[in-house]
Order: C-alpha cells, then sequence, then structure tokens
C-alpha cells in the first residue's frame, strides 16, 4: 500500500496542512465537523504527496516538529490577515 518513504511524506504535509484547516476563519469551515476537516487535510495530503519528490529518509521529532509549528505560524497569518478585514 504505503511505502514508508511515502507515509513520512504524507505525514509531514498533514501535519502542515491540520492547523491551517482546524482554525480556519471562514464561516464554511467554522461549521464543518472536526472529522470532515481532517478528512479533507489527509485527502490534500495524500494528493500533494504525489506531487512532492521524496527528499530523505529519515523521520526525526525536530522534523515533525518544525512542520507542525510552521502550520501554525501560516495559520496565524490566515487570522492575522481575516481579524484586519474585520477592522475595516
Amino acid at each position: 500500500m504505503f511505502s514508508f518513504l511515502e507515509f513520512t511524506t504524507v505525514l509531514l504535509l498533514s501535519l502542515r496542512l491540520l492547523p491551517i484547516f482546524v482554525v480556519m476563519p471562514l464561516n464554511i469551515f467554522s461549521k464543518a465537523p472536526l472529522l470532515f476537516r481532517l478528512i479533507i487535510v489527509l485527502a490534500i495530503s495524500i494528493i500533494m504527496a504525489g506531487l512532492i519528490p521524496i527528499a530523505s529518509n529519515v523521520l526525526t521529532m525536530s522534523l515533525v516538529l518544525s512542520e507542525f509549528l510552521l502550520g501554525i505560524v501560516i495559520a496565524f497569518g490566515f487570522h492575522t490577515a481575516f481579524a484586519s478585514l474585520d477592522l475595516i
């Protein structure tokens, strides 16, 4: 089914996309159940994993944490953009 390299690619992509889709300030995603948002994240990650070449076969805790923190920073950017639109 999946090799270890493909599984780690999907895992890292989903860790980057997860904070963005879970806390997205759009009304469409705020009303959707959490399980639906998780399924969307996994589907997008699986699609994107086929497009990204696998560079490394090492999965460390620092790599996992950095991907998750990068997703949090991107989600914070979305929140600040939508908060600035609410001020207008």
